[in-house]
């Protein structure tokens, strides 16, 4: 017999009005990009990616975003997620935009500070180049993910522990993340 205990998972499903959302808000992280780059860069960060992360980009925190891209999202997650407690409450901790270009990568990393963690794919030109990794404790629990089939419009949603990155894009790709901390009964 065997016992296995629950793991980190990668969930993803769709945005109702992706296309609507793209055309008011694609345009605006564009602008931003394009006007003020070095002010989308981030200090410490070892790739190379136009982030927004730890700046308050107002057009981000609309209702609407938040509820279609977030909250619809995470509640959809949860009501898959095979989770052991049942989360009583949560609050966005943060958002920003992410902007690549061509070569433009991002290196391994975790939110390890909030309970989930999404990433919304707002615009992909190519496949999704966002790759999961998960370190078992042991070299054959190792695994790998990667998301190549979850298609623009998607927003992906995990633990935030779990270990992320972005291969080398070839061409223009713009995400959405957000952190989400949640109280569980």
């Amino acid at each position: 017999m065997i016992h296995n205990f629950l793991g980190p998972f990668v969930w993803w499903g769709e945005v109702k009005r992706h296309q609507e959302i793209k055309e008011e808000i694609l345009p605006k992280i564009d602008h931003v990009v394009k006007h003020s780059p070095e002010e989308v860069k981030v200090p410490g960060w070892n790739c190379e990616v136009y982030a927004s992360y730890g700046k308050k980009v107002a057009f981000l925190e609309s209702p609407d975003l938040l509820k279609e891209v977030v909250w619809d999202s995470l509640d959809a997650c949860l009501k898959e997620a095979q989770l052991t407690r049942t989360p009583a409450e949560s609050r966005l901790s943060g958002i920003w935009f992410n902007q690549y270009e061509n070569g433009f990568f991002q290196e391994v990393h975790d939110h390890g500070d909030a309970s989930f963690s999404g990433i919304y794919l707002i615009e992909l030109n190519e496949p999704n180049a966002t790759g999961f990794f998960h370190q078992g404790p042991d070299c054959f629990l190792q695994e790998t993910m990667t998301t190549g089939h979850i298609t623009e419009g998607s927003v992906i949603i995990f633990p935030s522990s779990l270990l992320h990155y972005v291969n080398p894009c070839q061409g223009k790709r713009t995400t959405i993340s957000f952190n989400v901390n949640t109280r569980f009964t």
